[in-house]
């Protein structure tokens, strides 16, 4: 590895203070914690008829698009029964092989935990058949299932080391998926709710950047000239919207998309040479906004040496900003005061060392050995220094996370940088709070107006439900530990128990609302066990 090059200050005290080497127990990485499903098996099942939150009491709610005209009568249930019991069977095999390469491969984790979700949902559907329910139904939980699994089969397509048997049954669910959607008459299901919320980051990340562009006083024609050609990217990227709303073909949506990634890749070398950080926390977005969307038009990621650099520059320059922001006084405060300042002149060393080997043009293989040592190392600084009691310091950690991650991605490596990924589970745990809060609203309404005699264990177990939420979001923006996570959430299921427990008795007019919270809230905390329990 090539020498560091740290800054003035950081150089000083390095010379005069480090003399030991950080202990590689601190680097280790937390071994893999299992938990039993007996506490959250109720969230897999289909709730009956009658009871709040189930199919017949919520209102229509399409999460895709509707399937075309098809005669349901002249399906095959027999024959759809059938290949939905292979599917199930196939997805458990695949589990066990694919959690025998996850103890191999961490990085599999979120693949592992996605595919957890889908055998859920497709024992749901299983039930379903199983009671009756109809196929028109039916056929709307199917298409989603089916956009999830080929968003998961093509992230699985791009990860190494993956077993034989784990291979084969990918294969083989791929196939079992197109005859079930041959039965149902459908085509590959597009998951366009999230393709849209990702334009929706390009759209408002594209105009954030024309805007500071555009307010920069000693603008050149230049920067006016990358004004104009990032306003047309937003609304290449509207246009692309539109296709998707529209339910467009997918080649055409493809199509489209493949126009702006030329249009961005001329606009990426020309935004390199300006120096702002709000500008630079834009690109980040815009590349990780493309990223997922190659994941979910299906599309294979190559690694682009342009996003690369302009990563590893942001990335080193946050470090800078880091050490610019940090008084000497809040370091000394550190027991090991001499060991800490190793922790942070490594860390600078391996970020510095990427830069150069991107900066030789070296192999993709080079860069990811020389990656694997900024995350190795990035992890013990940033847990290192999050103790730091100086707000913007925590700040620039968080960039400095971020861009790691943003390498990681770019690198086509897969899975996430630590155990828990923080950045997966806070849109979980903030809606858990919405919805705690839109509950606690019906729920106050419908008790002023049937003021039931048990009104305050309803208000009460509402209020601690809603305080529970409040202190899982929070916990995510402190770095806690897997265990302190699946306690939390053990916790809040707990608690979600005693209150659902309550709902069914609401027969006022906020029995709608209620009935739909709660039908998010099962998802969301069933989506939340499946990201923690591995």
């Amino acid at each position: 590895m090539q020498a560091p090059r740290t800054p003035e200050f950081c150089r000083a005290i390095v010379t005069a203070l480090l003399t030991v080497t950080i202990a590689s127990s601190a680097m280790a990485q937390t071994s893999r914690i299992s938990r039993t499903e007996a506490d959250f098996n109720d969230l897999n099942r289909r709730l009956p008829s009658g009871e709040i939150g189930s199919l017949q009491d919520l209102r229509s709610r399409p999460t895709v698009p509707p399937a075309r005209s098809v005669d349901y009568d002249k399906v095959d249930k027999r024959a759809l029964a059938n290949l939905l019991k292979e599917t199930t069977d196939e997805a458990g095999r695949l589990y066990t092989s694919l959690d025998a390469d996850y103890r191999r491969n961490l990085s599999l984790r979120p693949m592992l935990s996605d595919l957890q979700k889908l055998r859920g949902l497709a024992n749901l559907v299983s039930q379903d058949l199983a009671a009756g329910v109809a196929l028109e139904n039916i056929v709307a939980d199917f298409r989603q299932i089916d956009a999830d699994w080929r968003l998961l089969s093509h992230r699985l397509a791009q990860s190494a080391g993956l077993s034989n048997a784990t291979l084969q049954s990918i294969d083989r669910i791929d196939r079992l998926d197109q005859q079930v959607g041959k039965l149902f008459q459908v085509d590959p299901s597009l998951d366009r709710r999230a393709l849209q919320q990702q334009l929706g980051i390009l759209d408002s990340s594209l105009y954030n950047m024309s805007d500071e562009l555009r307010r920069d006083l000693n603008a050149s024609t230049k920067v006016s000239l990358m004004v104009s050609d990032t306003r047309k990217l937003q609304q290449q990227v509207a246009r692309i919207d539109e296709l998707v709303i529209d339910n467009y073909p997918y080649e055409r949506i493809v199509s489209e998309y493949n126009r702006f990634e030329r249009a961005w890749a001329v606009m990426l070398d020309q935004v390199a040479t300006v120096s702002n950080p709000y500008i630079e926390r834009s690109v980040r977005r815009i590349i990780d906004a493309d990223n997922l969307i190659h994941e979910l038009l299906w599309i294979e990621n190559t690694t682009s040496r342009a996003q690369l650099k302009q990563t590893a520059d942001a990335l080193i320059r946050d470090v800078d900003e880091f050490y610019n922001r940090t008084p000497l006084k809040l370091l000394l405060t550190f027991k090991n005061a001499t060991g800490t300042l190793q922790i942070a002149d490594n860390f600078y060393g391996t970020v510095q060392n990427f830069k150069d080997n991107l900066d030789r043009n070296e192999s993709d293989q080079e860069l990811i050995e020389s990656y694997r040592y900024v995350e190795e190392y990035g992890t013990v600084f940033v847990r290192t220094f999050s103790a730091l009691k100086s707000q913007a310091a925590v700040v620039v950690l968080r960039e400095i996370e971020d861009g790691i991650a943003a390498l990681r991605a770019e690198l086509n490596l897969g899975g996430t940088v630590s155990q828990v990924d923080t950045r997966e589970l806070i849109p979980i745990a903030a809606s858990l709070e919405n919805l705690s809060d839109q509950m606690e609203f019906d729920i106050r309404a419908w008790l002023a107006k049937a003021r039931p005699t048990y009104r305050a264990e309803v208000t009460a177990a509402t209020t601690a439900f809603m305080k529970r939420t409040q202190k899982l979001h929070r916990m995510l923006d402190s770095e806690p530990t897997l265990q302190e996570l699946q306690k939390e959430t053990d916790s809040l299921y707990q608690e979600w128990k005693t209150v659902y427990g309550f709902l069914s008795r609401c027969t006022t007019e906020e029995r709608l609302n209620l009935s739909q919270i709660a039908s998010e809230i099962r998802r969301d905390l069933t989506d939340l066990n499946g990201s923690l329990r591995l």
